[in-house]
């Protein structure tokens, strides 16, 4: 930052370090540089003359020193020591020095952040306040301001550690009081536009304002703006206390709907809708992520329902208006259940993912090829010759009646087993008795008697054919 001179404190000796010059000023301090004569420099935050003669303030102040030191967790600034100016009533604070920017100087920067670096600050945000909920300690006044982005290559995706400052007005809370912190009528403590609906009304907090003041922050990573804008602190509170946000996805449409569910959950009106702790929802963003990052091509309006169970709507809505007009299906174990409908989130109209449907049924039917080809065994092709049907010969049950001329032999059927062909029988040489005895076929004459002569006439065609 740039280096300020005009300040009174510049030049003094606090134990082994010497306020050198202003690195910025905060509501409640003026943070300076300090060298060390062995170890690196530190930084001192100072409370400001006209606050030091209030002894609630200061009292704040060393509370700040104390949470911090507490917690000890490395999303955390380090604390090193606390002391008085030698005008014996200003205190001050040495902690370690941050090379870096706050969130709030990227984000003017750069108005919108990545998914991916918006939720890993989120996820590494929670791991701190995680820490400082289980030491019994609510922050209260969380805000990109109060965000400081540490570059160091080995965060990945991000590249930089988070650090959370600023305990200024954190409360410790015991489990007498039942996790819940009693504020003084009319005393409003915190930034109006990251405060939850239960500070805005002044009544009793927990550690879950501090989850709803982490998605009002996610959602303005994502989208470029928070979710409630008011010229007047007024409004604004109001806004919190009634008003529901536009959904992510109407401001940034590369918000996996699953991110989106997350967001929307923090930002319940009632507390006991929104995730029960830190640890539920940084594990709840990241499980997010991987799942819009594996997701098949039109399956990822489904992944909010591992966050969200089928029969709870989604919160800060009316019980009689139903879940912001939206609705969540249950999950699906198979690649069918994918191409489902999703309630459009302002006209409460179902929409379907046609591109997605017609990947998902390409995608479908090759894995199927696929796996049928791979299964089912190769077997060789053998090739059939055509069957030849035998010709069929129909014979009639009658004889059939055919010139004298014309001698008819019928083939036996290709059916029927061949029946043996009698063997011919000599014809001895008729006798005259012989001969005239032998009965003649009706309508024939009979021959006269007499030797027959020889060689013997052949026989006439009608007898050839009885013959036969």
């Amino acid at each position: 930052m740039q280096r300020v001179a005009t300040s009174s404190a510049i030049g003094l000796q606090l134990g082994n370090v010497v306020l050198e010059y202003v690195l910025g000023e905060g509501g409640m301090g003026t943070v300076y540089l300090a060298r060390h004569p062995v170890l690196e420099p530190r930084a001192v935050k100072v409370l400001r003359p006209g606050m030091a003669r209030d002894q609630t303030l200061v009292a704040r102040f060393f509370e700040e020193a104390r949470a911090a030191d507490t917690i000890g967790h490395p999303n955390i600034i380090r604390i090193f020591d606390t002391g008085m100016l030698p005008d014996g009533c200003t205190p001050y604070i040495i902690m370690e020095l941050l090379k870096g920017e706050s969130l709030e100087d990227r984000l003017r920067r750069e108005h919108r952040l990545s998914v991916p670096d918006a939720v890993e600050i989120a996820c590494q945000t929670a791991s701190a306040l995680a820490a400082a909920h289980d030491h019994k300690i609510i922050h209260r006044d969380l805000k990109p301001g109060n965000l400081f982005l540490v570059a160091e290559p080995t965060m990945l995706p991000l590249g930089a550690r988070v650090k959370v400052l600023d305990f200024g007005i954190a409360k410790f809370f015991d489990d007498s009081s039942d996790a819940s912190v009693e504020t003084k009528p009319g005393t409003l403590l915190g930034t109006p536009r990251y405060m939850s609906p239960e500070q805005c009304r002044g009544v009793s907090i927990d550690h879950r304002a501090d989850i709803y003041a982490l998605g009002i922050i996610l959602y303005e990573m994502v989208c470029g703006s928070p979710p409630f804008r008011a010229e007047a602190h007024g409004d604004l509170l109001t806004m919190h206390m009634g008003a529901l946000p536009k959904p992510p996805r109407e401001w940034n449409q590369d918000i996996p709907r699953a991110v989106e569910a997350v967001i929307l959950r923090t930002l319940a009106k009632q507390p006991e809708e929104r995730f029960s702790s830190m640890g539920e929802l940084g594990g709840a963003l990241r499980s997010a992520l991987e799942t819009a990052t594996v997701a098949i091509p039109g399956r990822e309006e489904f992944a909010a329902t591992s966050i969200l169970s089928p029969e709870k709507s989604l919160p800060g809505t009316p019980k009689s208006t139903g879940p912001v007009a939206r609705s969540v299906r249950a999950p699906h174990t198979t690649l069918s259940g994918s191409t489902g409908q999703v309630t459009d989130a302002k006209a409460g109209k179902p929409r379907r993912s046609w591109l997605g449907m017609a990947a998902m049924m390409a995608v479908v039917a090759a894995i199927a090829a696929m796996v049928v080809g791979l299964t089912l065994p190769q077997s060789p092709r053998v090739p059939i010759s055509p069957t030849v049907q035998p010709p069929v010969v129909q014979v009639p049950a009658s004889p059939i009646t055919t010139p004298d001329a014309a001698v008819v032999r019928t083939p036996p059927l290709p059916s029927a087993a061949p029946q043996p062909v009698p063997e011919p029988i000599a014809q001895p040489a008729a006798s005259p008795a012989t001969h005239s005895a032998r009965k003649l076929p009706k309508g024939k004459a009979a021959r006269p008697s007499g030797p027959v002569p020889n060689p013997t006439p052949p026989p006439k065609k009608s007898e050839a054919i009885l013959d036969l």
